[in-house]
């Protein structure tokens, strides 16, 4: 999978004998600029990381971008000791993935988040269904609360219009 991986290099020339042995510093003139340096920093750099990241889960990269950097690899530390010069710091710009990989890691983010919306919902119903059971066993087991149930079903009834109740035993064979 192609991978496009960004990031600056501070450096310092921290032992100048080793440095000129390995520069022609003198044949660019006056205004020398450490090119051939910065060639041998960004290769050996792009040859370690190369390295480093085959070794690591693509979905993995992503989360651990911050540590990836945090620290100056020893071994690229020491290679280019060979040439005296140390790195001071890496800091990562960006890891910019091919499309169809954002749009998969797209897809997994929004799944993801789907899922975890999905369980809270299925929460929150069970929780209303088992507050829903718990009335309901609280009703049935006391007379009053049922008493004043019925109630307040009179009362909703008798608000929507002329009704006739008869509350009481009804009288057997025509005896009272």
């Amino acid at each position: 999978m192609a991978l496009r991986f960004s990031y600056l290099i501070e450096y310092a020339i921290v032992d100048g004998e080793r440095f000129l042995a390995h520069f022609d510093v003198f044949s660019q003139g006056k205004n020398f600029y450490p090119y051939e340096a910065e060639q041998v920093i960004s290769n050996l750099s792009q040859i370690y990381w190369r390295d480093a990241i085959a070794h690591l889960d693509s979905e993995h990269l992503n989360e651990h971008r911050q540590t990836l950097l945090a620290t100056v690899p020893e071994t690229l530390q020491q290679r280019l000791a060979e040439y005296g010069i140390s790195l001071l710091r890496l800091t990562l710009r960006d890891i910019t993935f091919p499309k169809t990989i954002q749009d998969l890691f797209a897809k997994q983010l929004e799944a993801k988040i789907r899922a975890k919306a999905d369980l809270e919902n299925a929460r929150t119903t069970v929780a209303a269904a088992r507050a829903l059971k718990n009335a309901a066993d609280l009703m049935k087991e006391n007379e009053n609360i049922r008493f004043f149930q019925f109630l307040e079903t009179m009362t909703k009834i008798a608000a929507k219009g002329n009704h006739t109740f008869v509350i009481g035993e009804l009288p057997q064979n025509g005896k009272p």
